[in-house]
């Protein structure tokens, strides 16, 4: 079934969200993706940046809380850049990223914009943006993304997601039909950026939490932080490090 053990954590999440207002602002312990340089994305085959798990076509929820970066050239969110939960189907040529994504021409938005950068049947960068808005001092944003795979051939499948501020309710941002064909094959994390001059970080994923039937791995970026069962396609381009409470830095 869908849900799982791991749902109880879902709605722990969801009932106690209003909690986190009172964090520090500051990420206390996390996974650290710093993008040194974008890359030239305008296609599907272009080299793109993720960490993932192999997944199987089924359903799923993911969710991750993560803090916005503060610096980055020429600013610390530059524009036509994302970052957040990415998922592919590698058999047929789709790719969606949903979160944080800058569209406009400010390079250090004060306000985070909430959207999702789609690869389909193998084309081109195709941005959807605007779906929810996060002042920048708030300094983090829950995401929350699911798969609803089709029932019947006539059917389509949904990507939908979700998003909660500090302090503040779940709300559904995003609601997109998807091919009949598509069934991710890959689920994980990116940052990323359409321009090779652009660079910014580090972004920090508190947690990584995954709901669906097939064997997969829920990651707690803490203090007794694992990266078992995970893939790596980073290149050169981004750099990976973990924050932890005391304050030390591991590759």
């Amino acid at each position: 079934m869908l849900f799982s053990y791991v749902a109880a954590v879902f709605m722990f999440l969801s009932c106690t969200a209003a909690s986190y207002a009172a964090e520090s602002m500051e990420p206390r312990n996390g996974l650290q993706l710093e993008l040194v340089k974008g890359g030239d994305l305008w296609g599907y085959a272009g080299q793109h940046c993720h960490l993932y798990q192999n997944w199987d076509g089924s359903g799923f929820i993911i969710e991750t809380k993560v803090y916005f970066p503060t610096e980055g050239k020429p600013g610390s969110f530059p524009r036509e850049s994302w970052y957040g939960i990415y998922v592919q189907d590698t058999n047929h040529g789709y790719r969606y990223t949903y979160g944080p994504l800058n569209r406009g021409r400010n390079m250090s938005p004060d306000t985070i914009s909430l959207g999702a950068v789609r690869y389909e049947k193998r084309s081109r960068f195709q941005p959807l943006s605007d779906f929810f808005y996060v002042p920048k001092e708030k300094c983090f944003v829950f995401l929350r993304l699911q798969f609803i795979p089709a029932k019947g051939t006539d059917e389509k499948g949904r990507l939908v997601g979700w998003a909660a501020a500090p302090g503040e309710d779940w709300v559904k941002v995003w609601d997109y039909k998807v091919a009949e064909e598509f069934a991710p094959n890959r689920i994980g994390l990116s940052v990323e950026s359409y321009h090779p001059t652009n660079s910014f970080g580090p972004v920090t994923f508190e947690y990584f939490l995954i709901d669906g039937a097939f064997p997969t791995r829920s990651s707690y970026f803490g203090e007794y932080w694992s990266l078992d069962g995970w893939e790596f396609d980073l290149g050169k381009r981004v750099k990976l490090q973990f924050k932890e409470e005391a304050d030390g830095l591991k590759r």
